[in-house]
């Protein structure tokens, strides 16, 4: 991925992070685990940095949890020989991004599977279902509560697999080569089911996902088959992978299968393991154009979030990040959000606002915080300069340090209680394009300070996830222009005690488009920076007025405080 292709990726997963906003009254709040996707090549890959990066970019796109397979020829290629290096690399990267994982037990090694002398083309099952449910309880002894991989791995975040999905769409041939037979399949869902739970009573038990298919039985012919054989008592939860060619297709054979549930008395709750849309490769009912794509997925995460209750719906997966080459021309290689390239699809866009949608519906304020890695990075101080190409400051005398009025020289933060102490420090500092944010007005706001407009939203200014007191009445339909000024106050000593001194920095102008997200960046000079970085506390004040195309009359202004900590603390 080129450098160029990574900022407009990193670009667009910030500005769907900012289109989290304020609550909408009377709507039930989303599972705690809810937009999932399906990325295995993403994750497998030997690149670390490369993986590492698109972890970040999906946890910024509001991903809670990734459905990952857990090949069992990759980890015993030898009878009797155990090797986890690539299922370890593979749980640590989740997990240091703050994602959590569902698991697929799958693919026993050739020694151990059902195939002929003269296989078909597939995945067979395995000859003994008793050893592959011994896979299953040794995988979820080392990755599941308490599992011998958090132990072996203290500094890695503690998010154990809790949930453990047991085997890949045995409907179709490709996946139960030896021919599909649902009570086969349910057999061997018996068997690891019992095995995951003798090591983990409260374990989640997800039965394989059932797509509808002219490659094997029918999806409903088959759970109906399923629950025949006796399926109901080994899962916990029902999985589909509802891929049909229109949006109303998917939602049908989730409702249809809420149905035949019904009529069993099962009240679990169903997980959509995959669904999409390609954009590319062979003709198929399940290609369309990037745009095709963009429009049903936009529909098709608002449809799930709407219906989530009346389905019982644990959640759902995409299918998939990113496209592949070089693997052959079928659907399922062209289906990401982004291309092969690194460059975003519309699709991209479409699914991280949709997403951003449901959970402003859900009235959710931002995305989930990630666990705390326990070894902090060190801070870093770099002067931010200016875009001369995109953004342009006010005109002002050079920066330089002025003392401030009289009245601004108390001795404690006016924000602070009367007597109050300073809070304790947080690392913190200026990073390069934009300055990190500590504690905000309104509340909450971390990471880059970047701008968003959303028009849809009644004229809403976000900033960071989190909507502003004021928005812009009457929309922008041509544009805006905003206006940011800096006021920088930094706390130092003085002969009687701490005192506030102001830095003078120049402002900004940059016009604001709907949707897109715009960078506030603050110019500080090497002496003026060096005055931070030894200041007990910087306050900064950012001054915000938007006018809006072609008139010059202001459509809205307000003000945000940010409050940053020392760098050195």
């Amino acid at each position: 991925m080129s450098a160029r292709l990574r900022r407009a990726v990193v670009a667009l997963f910030a500005g769907a992070a900012l289109s989290l906003g304020g609550p909408a009254a009377g709507q039930a709040a989303l599972p705690a685990v809810f937009v999932g996707l399906c990325s295995d090549q993403v994750y497998w890959q030997e690149n670390e940095a490369v993986a590492v990066k698109n972890v970040d970019l999906q946890r910024r796109a509001g991903i809670d949890i990734s459905r990952v397979a857990i090949r069992w020829a990759d980890l015993e290629r030898t009878p009797g020989v155990w090797n986890y290096a690539m299922a370890d690399r593979v749980v640590r990267r989740l997990a240091e991004g703050g994602i959590r994982m569902l698991p697929v037990l799958q693919s026993p090694p050739a020694f151990a599977d059902a195939a002929p002398v003269n296989p078909q083309p597939g995945f067979y099952p395995p000859k003994s279902f008793a050893q592959f449910a011994d896979f299953g309880a040794r995988m979820i002894r080392r990755y599941g509560r308490g599992g011998t991989f958090w132990s072996e791995n203290p500094h890695v975040p503690y998010l154990p697999l809790t949930a453990w999905q047991v085997w890949n769409e045995p409907n179709i041939r490709p996946w139960w080569a030896s021919g599909p037979n649902a009570a086969e399949y349910v057999d061997l869902l018996k068997a690891t089911a019992g095995a995951l739970r003798s090591v983990d009573p409260q374990v989640e038990v997800v039965a394989a996902g059932i797509p509808n298919s002219r490659l094997g039985i029918p999806q409903q012919t088959y759970l109906r088959q399923m629950y025949e054989a006796g399926a109901q008592e080994a899962f916990d939860t029902l999985a589909l992978h509802g891929y049909s060619s229109t949006v109303e297709g998917l939602m049908n054979q989730l409702r249809l299968t809420r149905g035949l549930m019904d009529e069993h008395n099962d009240a679990s709750r169903i997980w959509l393991t995959e669904f999409g849309w390609a954009t590319g490769g062979a003709v198929s009912a399940f290609t369309t154009t990037e745009e095709g794509q963009a429009a049903r997925i936009d529909a098709a995460v608002r449809a799930l979030a709407a219906e989530r209750d009346s389905l019982r719906l644990r959640g759902f997966m995409l299918f998939t990040w990113q496209d592949v080459v070089g693997f052959g021309t079928i659907w399922p290689y062209f289906s990401g959000l982004i291309r092969a390239d690194g460059s975003p699809k519309p699709g991209g866009f479409s699914f991280l606002h949709a997403v951003a949608a449901i959970r402003v519906a859900a009235g959710e304020t931002g995305l989930p915080d990630p666990p705390a890695d326990p070894v902090a990075p060190p801070a870093t101080a770099l002067p931010v300069p200016l875009d001369p190409k995109t953004d342009a400051g006010d005109e002002a005398a050079p920066p330089v340090d002025v003392p401030i009025a009289p009245e601004d020289t108390a001795a404690t933060d006016p924000d602070d209680p009367p007597g109050a102490a300073d809070p304790p420090p947080l690392l913190a500092g200026f990073e390069e394009s934009s300055f990190r944010v500590l504690r905000a007005r309104p509340p909450g706001a971390l990471g880059k300070v970047e701008l968003t407009y959303f028009p849809e939203q009644g004229g809403t200014l976000m900033l960071n996830g989190h909507q502003l007191p004021f928005a812009v009445a009457d929309g922008c339909p041509l544009g805006c222009r905003l206006r940011a000024k800096y006021d920088v106050r930094i706390r130092v000593a003085g002969p009687a005690g701490p005192v506030w001194r102001r830095i003078r920095v120049p402002g900004q102008r940059l016009g604001l488009r709907m949707g897109e997200p715009r960078t506030l960046k603050l110019v500080l000079s090497p002496a003026q920076l060096a005055a931070v970085r030894s200041a007990r506390k910087t306050r900064i004040d950012v001054a915000l007025q938007v006018r809006r195309k072609p008139s010059a009359r202001a459509a809205a202004r307000g003000t945000l405080r940010i409050v940053l900590a020392p760098v050195s603390a």
